[in-house]
C-alpha cells in the first residue's frame, strides 16, 4: 500500500504495487519476463498491456490500486475477478487469476493462463501456448467450460497440461504424463478414459470439447472447449 516505487532485478521478476500511485519497473533485459501484478484488486480491470522502455500510465484506481506508471513489464497478473486483458504486439504472459476473465493475446507468441473461473481466451496471432495448471481451472460441463476461441495448429498453437499429475491415485509417485487418445471418428464421443485426454467434436455447437480424467476411474475431472471442430493430435498438447 502506499506510493511505491518498485524495480525487478535480474531474473523474471513479478511486481506487485498493491494500493496508491506505484511506478514499476521490471528493468529487465534479454530473456527476462517481468509481470505487473493486480491481484490485490476489489474488483475485475480492463487492462491493455504495453512493452516499452518509456513509462505507460494506467488508471486502476475502480480497483482500489491507485494509478500506477510502468515499463519493460511483459506480463500481467489480473485480479480475483472478473478481468479483461490484451496483450500487445510482442510475446507476452498473461495470467487471468480468479474470476470469469477474457484474455486476449493479440500479436506475438504468448502464454494465457486463465486461473480459476470460466474464462474465454484468444491467442491472436503467432504460436500462443494456453497454459492449465491444475483441474480445478477447468470447470465441466457446457456453459462452465473455459473456452479457447481461436486454437490454431496452422500456427503451432499448444495446450500445457504438463504441470498436472496425471495419476493422482495410490501407486504413483510424482508428476505423470497424460496418455493422449486419437479419435477416429471426431463425431462420436470416445468418452473418458483413465488418466488420458480424449476429444470429440460436437457438431451441433460447432464446438471441440477435450476431457481429462486425473484419478482413474473414467470420470471427466476437468474440460476444455474449442471453438470450431478441430481434428486433435497429441502434438498439440505438453503432456
Amino acid at each position: 500500500a502506499g506510493t511505491d516505487t518498485l524495480r525487478g532485478g535480474a531474473g523474471s521478476d513479478i511486481l506487485r504495487g498493491g494500493a496508491g500511485n506505484d511506478t514499476i519497473d521490471g528493468q529487465g533485459a534479454g530473456t527476462d519476463i517481468d509481470l505487473i501484478d493486480f491481484s490485490d484488486g476489489t474488483s475485475g480491470l480492463n487492462f491493455t498491456l504495453v512493452q516499452s522502455a518509456s513509462n505507460t500510465g494506467f488508471n486502476a484506481s475502480a480497483a482500489s490500486l491507485g494509478t500506477d506508471t510502468y515499463k519493460n513489464i511483459e506480463g500481467v497478473i489480473g485480479t480475483n475477478f472478473a478481468d479483461t486483458l490484451t496483450g500487445s504486439a510482442f510475446n507476452d504472459v498473461l495470467i487471468g487469476g480468479g474470476g470469469n476473465d477474457t484474455i486476449n493475446g493479440n500479436a506475438g507468441a504468448d502464454r494465457i493462463q486463465g486461473g480459476l473461473g470460466k474464462d474465454t481466451m484468444t491467442g491472436g496471432t503467432n504460436a500462443d501456448t494456453f497454459v492449465f495448471l491444475a483441474p480445478n481451472e477447468m470447470p465441466i460441463g457446457s456453459g462452465n467450460r473455459d473456452v479457447i476461441i481461436d486454437f490454431s495448429q496452422a500456427e503451432s498453437d499448444k495446450i500445457d497440461l504438463s504441470t498436472i499429475d496425471a495419476k493422482t491415485q495410490a501407486g504413483f509417485v510424482g508428476d505423470q504424463a497424460f496418455t493422449f487418445v486419437a479419435n477416429a471418428t471426431p463425431a462420436i464421443d470416445p468418452g473418458v478414459q483413465a488418466n488420458s485426454i480424449t476429444w470429440y467434436h460436437d457438431t451441433v455447437n460447432n464446438v471441440t470439447i477435450i476431457h481429462g480424467d486425473v484419478d482413474g476411474n473414467t470420470t471427466a475431472d476437468f474440460e476444455i472447449q474449442l471453438s470450431g471442430l478441430v481434428t486433435l493430435t497429441a502434438d498439440d498438447f505438453h503432456l
